[in-house]
């Protein structure tokens, strides 16, 4: 692009109201060229997400300073420009930055400018391709260790492409292998979840975070939904020419077994998302078939992109035709300033030599060029992140950090996996080391010396203690990893899977507590999430066989010095909680209940879920394929709807309120008579409200008038008065005695919660 076409954007992206009406879609990007209802319609290739993208439609640099910072790579968001006055706005003088035959040309401008149109003019179009409609498959990386990150990063998004390899098998097992340039991490023990259950957890997290993603995009005040409220889901098959090869030899199931399976998944979730059906047969079909034999690699993004060229065959155009549909109608409706998108170019630009990051006062600079005042700049980032073009973590301790790029974060992470996989073979390691790897800890010292943490640092004067405590703190903030020590750190997504059969938890007799998902899948990364957040509340790791991303074995000292062991186990609908020791169950359910609900609330996952549940017994059948849940009612169980209430078993993750209960709960007798008075004169009940006590304790009004006759002193009359009642009343309680002295005819509360406490103290 020449000078005169950089200046003419310059001046409209600075001019009194410009405002961008980008429409954006998460996860996959569509460019259309066709007109919009607005004025200026202005479609291009989204840039934000694909760092190859950039690089192919990269302009001629300039020497100009400004100019060479505000050159675009004639990449704006996917949308349509509007013009619109912004109020007290100044526009941004670039008079001293522009030559005097730019400010000539800048100067005969219409009012109906349209940058796209002026574009097209100046630029051969062809090259980056917005004469047609384009579709991206980002790939995210099918790495379970990166899919149990999915709760920390996941997109606002309204339309989820969930992309399934069609020569793979449902029960087959998802990759441990992770390809990384210039080599391979094997993360794995040769363990991992079967492709359908790894689906179902994915999608479990997707949909539980939807509805309540749907609120915070609602209430943004620069996005609005243009579309329905449920997340689209739409599911496309890939690879079809190897499944044809399979097929032929009877390998791999059938496509019709596939849309059985794959919408037996997506029911569980349907009441949260909105499924996206392909073209005939006629039965509801969740699968896109696109053929990949049909499609024409862009030699510049050959990773990253395939465009669907429009000779592809019948199907593949109505899948096409519908997913384009799909995301033109759920897409966002953006409304910001159009310098804000410069600013996006800036940050882009600026952060290449630091592998995609940057100092937040860098940014602020960078917006000041743009007469950003720094509230606006933290809102333009705050818009970003929201949309994950980029990550700065505002309310966290890495606030000062922004990541433009976002394997600017992510490569640290990946670095991390590399060097616990190795820790984990356990090769030359002392015993001390040893044991650090066993258990799955990492040091301060691996994630000093990752390639990204030396870029951070360098930003920060080479403080590497400062930065490392930001970035731990940082995955402190988003759940991933939990400080054990000084100089020791665990991310428990980063260890491998185990067969659950294969460890300790095999051979234990007791009846695990589950915190279960009824009819879908337990989130995916919300074990690891919990795991975390115990670490982070004075728990601690320890275990004979070591620690894996769905087992962990904790421990936890009390104020008594007694020492509370938990295992926790994920399985596909539950996480199981086992806890030897009767007496420590309560405490166990507690922590555990804690930290679920905490997670749970800060990810925006639904709160409905899970519910405490337990394997039914064996004499109701095979007691694992159904559960006993707990209600209100009772323990129920889901097949029969027996009430196991007194199973004993069962009763041991409750007891102790229950025990607490009985006190309150058990049916006094005279005999109780001067334990009750104790309780009450050591709590503080005044002894001359006894005729008060007495109307809320239901004793009659003759025996009231009795009772004041015989007895002269208040204080006499007061115990006459329990004695009664002791007497007269059916059952009487200490539920009975604590509700009528805390009533308001009474008047005690404080009193009445003094005796409440004193009596789940015994």
């Amino acid at each position: 692009m020449d000078d005169k076409v950089i200046a003419e954007l310059q001046k409209h992206a600075l001019d009194r109201g410009n405002k961008i009406n980008a429409k954006s879609s998460r996860s996959i990007s569509q460019e259309l060229s066709k007109n919009e209802e607005h004025v200026s319609p202005f479609h291009a290739i989204v840039d934000d997400l694909v760092e190859a993208t950039q690089q192919s439609m990269e302009t001629n640099e300039i020497n100009d300073y400004q100019e060479s910072e505000l050159e675009s790579n004639n990449a704006i968001l996917d949308g349509d420009l509007v013009h619109d006055d912004i109020a007290d706005q100044q526009p941004f003088s670039i008079s001293n930055n522009v030559s005097a035959h730019r400010r000539k040309v800048t100067s005969r401008l219409s009012q109906s400018f349209n940058p796209l149109e002026y574009c097209k003019k100046w630029c051969k179009i062809d090259k980056f391709g917005s004469h047609r409609e384009w579709l991206y498959f980002i790939d995210s990386g099918g790495q379970l260790q990166f899919q149990k990150l999915l709760l920390a990063f996941m997109p606002h998004t309204s339309v989820l492409i969930l992309v399934v390899n069609l020569s793979k098998n449902f029960s087959d097992k998802s990759c441990t292998k992770m390809e990384c340039p210039g080599e391979t991490i094997d993360s794995g023990n040769g363990y991992s979840l079967k492709v359908e259950d790894m689906l179902k957890q994915i999608l479990s997290a997707v949909a539980s975070n939807a509805q309540k993603a749907t609120s915070i995009i609602d209430d943004f005040p620069w996005i609005e939904r243009k579309g329905g409220k449920l997340l689209n889901v739409l599911t496309v098959g890939t690879h079809l020419d190897k499944y044809d090869k399979k097929r032929e030899e009877f390998e791999v199931e059938s496509l019709e077994e596939k849309r059985d399976g794959l919408r037996m998944i997506l029911n569980s979730v349907s009441k949260s998302i909105q499924i996206v059906y392909a073209p005939p047969p006629p039965r509801k079909n969740p699968i896109h078939v696109i053929d990949g034999r049909k499609a024409e690699t862009d030699e510049s993004n050959d990773k990253i992109v395939k465009v669907i060229k429009a000779e592809a065959d019948e199907s593949n155009d109505k899948s096409i035709e519908i997913i384009a549909k799909s995301l033109k109608d759920q897409s966002y409706e953006i409304k910001v300033p159009l310098r804000w998108h410069y600013f996006g170019v800036i940050l882009r630009k600026q952060s290449k030599e630091t592998s995609g990051i940057l100092h937040l006062s860098s940014c602020e600079d960078f917006g000041e060029m743009l007469q950003m005042k720094p509230q606006e700049v933290h809102n333009a980032l705050k818009f970003f992140h929201i949309l994950k073009m980029l990550f700065h973590y505002d309310d966290s301790p890495a606030k000062d950090i922004v990541f433009v790029k976002l394997d600017g974060l992510i490569s640290i992470i990946k670095e991390l996996m590399d060097a616990i996989t190795e820790f984990r073979k356990l090769k030359g390691l002392e015993r001390e080391q040893r044991q650090l790897a066993t258990v799955g800890c990492l040091s301060i010292e691996n994630l000093k010396s990752t390639v990204s943490f030396k870029i951070i640092s360098s930003i920060f004067n080479n403080d590497d203690d400062f930065v490392s405590k930001m970035l731990l703190g940082l995955f402190q903030h988003l759940d991933i990893a939990a400080q054990l020590s000084e100089t020791e750190f665990l991310m428990p997504a980063l260890l491998p899977l185990i067969d659950i059969s294969d460890t300790e938890v095999a051979t234990l007799e007791t009846m695990p507590l589950l915190f279960y998902f009824k009819d879908r899948a337990v989130p995916m990364g919300l074990f690891c999430a919990v795991i975390v957040h115990l670490l982070s509340d004075s728990w601690r790791i320890t275990s004979r066989k070591g620690n894996y991303s769905n087992f962990f074995t904790l421990q936890k000292t009390m104020e008594t010095c007694r020492i509370i062991n938990l295992t926790l186990v994920e399985q596909l609908d539950c996480i199981e909680i086992h806890c030897e020791k009767t007496a420590d169950r309560i405490k166990v359910k507690d922590a555990v209940e804690k930290s679920i609900n905490e997670v749970m609330k800060k990810k925006n996952i639904d709160d409905e879920l899970p519910i405490l549940a337990f394997y039914c017994l064996p004499q109701c059948g095979d007691g694992r394929d159904h559960k006993v849940t707990k209600t209100e009612d009772g323990i129920i169980c889901e097949e029969t709807n027996q009430d196991f209430q007194t199973n004993e078993e069962y009763c041991s993750w409750f007891r102790s309120q229950q025990d607490k209960n009985d006190n309150c709960t058990k049916v006094l007798t005279i005999g109780d008579l001067n334990h009750i008075i104790g309780i009450l004169d050591n709590n503080g009940f005044p002894s001359h409200k006894w005729h008060k006590l007495g109307v809320k304790l239901n004793i009659d009004y003759d025996q009231l008038e009795n009772i004041e006759k015989d007895k002269k002193e208040s204080y006499d009359c007061y115990c006459k008065c329990i004695a009664v009642w002791l007497k007269t009343d059916a059952k009487p309680t200490y539920s009975k005695l604590i509700d009528a002295v805390g009533s308001k005819g009474t008047g005690e509360p404080a009193v009445a919660a003094a005796i409440k406490e004193h009596l789940s103290a015994t």
